[in-house]
């Protein structure tokens, strides 16, 4: 039994599923360890991933909130990492794991501790996830965080000497399970090299919601080419939106998918019969027929490029907190991608970049990339399985 503690934040659950069920594929048995709010998405995905609400993992995600702190400041409280280790203990005695996989929660540390039970975690952005000077994660934790997760510690009674320093033990478990592969990871080899160790890929995982044979209909009555546009589930930028949709409204050549939660045309002042908008469509569906992505550079949206063989147009809209950036350098050094920076955003640049990313050459480079990513990604996550196994094999039953 592995136990899979998770963040409720319907991305990182989508993340999570699909880990579970890659490891379940590998005739693991996997157990999502979720907060409350976490229920009505897993009921939306129609997840067959056995779950279990730990209560104490609950996050306040109410933006409208003043008082509301950041996620990593809520589960590196004290009051937080006492009671969510607490209560997954208790369900380590009933269900006796042998592995503990951890997403961006700090209590599966703890649990490993009290229950002497291997720990891993699992990086969905990539390996600069394990570098001390460049990890988002690991940046945002500060000595505040590092004293409450020493006092949660001494609460609960563990050995401080058995610990590896705050915030780095989330990264010195048995296993650092990273999204990605090496040779899409935008890092110098001597980069690679100062990143945790006992690291595996699992190549392009995602989970997006797609069901099995499920079809995107063009909804166009012309067979121009399709753009797909999407800038997250929910996008908080809607200029970004009115510059890009009215060059395609002037620009009937082309035809454009957007997906996004939020978005409403008439509120834009757009209306064209080349742009077609959903709430949600799984990017894999779309860009099984699109010519280009553009996309903010999340990591899901930049692995699926390459799954597919997609070229993409990489727009960050957060250069402080994420690795949008370094994605879109990825691309971009890899002749796939063109990065445009949000400040110097307007059709007429917006126009140049298709420009160029529409030649076709961008494409036959995706797709021969592509080519290659594909295999690897099936080797990878074919070494996971076994480097998992090893891991639990060594617990004693």
């Amino acid at each position: 039994m592995i136990f899979l503690t998770t963040i409720s934040a319907p991305g990182v659950l989508n993340h999570s599923v699909a880990l579970a069920k890659l490891l379940r594929a590998g005739s693991l048995e996997v157990l999502l360890l979720v907060g409350p709010e976490a229920e009505d998405h897993l009921k939306f995905i129609k997840c067959d991933v056995p779950w279990v609400v730990v209560e104490s993992l609950r996050l306040d995600f109410d933006r409208s909130n003043p008082n509301r702190k950041p996620h990593i400041q809520q589960i590196l409280s004290r009051e937080y990492l006492v009671q969510s280790t607490r209560e997954i203990c208790a369900l380590a005695e009933k269900h006796g794991p042998r592995l503990l996989i951890t997403k961006n929660i700090f209590s599966p540390v703890l649990v490993s501790q009290l229950i002497d039970v291997p720990y891993a975690t699992y990086h969905t952005g990539g390996d600069i996830y394990l570098l001390k000077d460049k990890s988002p994660l690991l940046l945002s934790c500060d000595q505040a965080m590092g004293r409450e997760f020493h006092a949660a510690a001494d609460e609960l009674g563990i050995d401080q000497s058995k610990l590896l320093d705050f915030p780095h033990c989330i990264t010195g478990g048995a296993l650092n399970i990273v999204r990605g592969l090496g040779e899409i990871s935008g890092l110098a080899p001597d980069e690679r090299k100062g990143g945790a160790s006992r690291t595996v890929f699992v190549g392009t995982l995602v989970f997006d919601g797609a069901k099995k044979d499920e079809t995107f209909e063009n909804p166009f009555k012309n067979n121009n080419p399709i753009v797909y546009v999407t800038f997250g589930t929910v996008c908080y930028d809607m200029e970004r939106y009115r510059i890009i949709l009215g060059y395609f409204a002037k620009n009937k050549g082309l035809n454009v998918v957007v997906s996004s939660f939020n978005l409403d045309l008439s509120v834009l002042g757009i209306e064209s019969d080349n742009i077609f908008v959903s709430k949600y469509i799984p990017n894999s569906l779309v860009m099984k027929q699109a010519q280009l992505v553009v996309h903010h550079g999340g990591f899901g949206t930049f692995l699926e490029s390459f799954e597919f063989g997609v070229p993409m147009l990489i727009i960050p809209d957060n250069l402080d907190r994420t690795c949008q950036l370094h994605h879109g350098n990825t691309a971009r050094k890899l002749d796939v991608g063109m990065v445009l920076d949000r400040a110097d955003l307007t059709e007429g640049s917006f126009g140049e970049c298709l420009g160029r990313l529409l030649d076709g050459d961008h494409k036959k480079r995706a797709v021969g990339i592509s080519e290659r990513i594909q295999t690897l990604s099936r080797n990878a996550q074919d070494e996971l399985i076994r480097q998992v196994g090893r891991v639990i094999d060594r617990v004693p039953r």
